[in-house]
């Protein structure tokens, strides 16, 4: 026995199961992909800014040791070391040019940072008070501020020094 087969005229047909893929499946691929990279791009952006607040505040705290540490190693009855506004504890936490005991705009204290700070981001203050918590006592605040990218930042230390 003898059988003809029949050819169909549809090549599509004849074939018994399907190759590659579809152009929406391809576009689906390519829309997850995307959504997932720019996860990663978005955790990457936030990171950049949390290692750049994290190396200011780290940078600021040795600029402020720094500086704290010069003006214990000055004279007790320096120049540097006077409570130039006279407002005592409630001074010592005081960040601008017209309430700071020193500041980059007081020729003095330009000098004495000038000796290892010669940058602009970071800017310098210290406070005074003589006779606090004793007397013959003097506290020394140093405040270190800068405009980081997540808004105004500071780093206070204080210390006391005894005559």
């Amino acid at each position: 026995m003898y059988h003809k087969t029949q050819k169909s005229l549809n090549p599509k047909a004849s074939q018994c199961s399907q190759n590659g893929m579809s152009l929406v499946e391809t576009l689906v691929a390519i829309v997850l992909f995307s959504i997932g990279t720019l996860a990663v791009l978005s955790m990457t952006t936030g990171s950049f800014q949390i290692n750049d607040h994290s190396r200011s505040v780290d940078e600021a705290t040795n600029l402020a040791r720094t500086t704290l540490e010069r003006l214990l190693s000055i004279p007790y009855d320096d120049v540097l070391l006077s409570d130039n506004t006279a407002d005592g504890l409630t001074g010592l936490t005081d960040s601008d040019v017209t309430s700071a005991d020193y500041h980059s705009g007081n020729a003095g204290a330009a000098a004495f940072v000038a000796g290892f700070y010669s940058g602009s981001r970071y800017r310098f203050f210290w406070n005074v008070a003589n006779n606090l918590p004793v007397n013959g006592s003097k506290s020394i605040s140093v405040v270190v501020t800068w405009q980081g990218t997540l808004g105004s930042k500071r780093v206070n230390f204080q210390t006391i020094r005894a005559e």
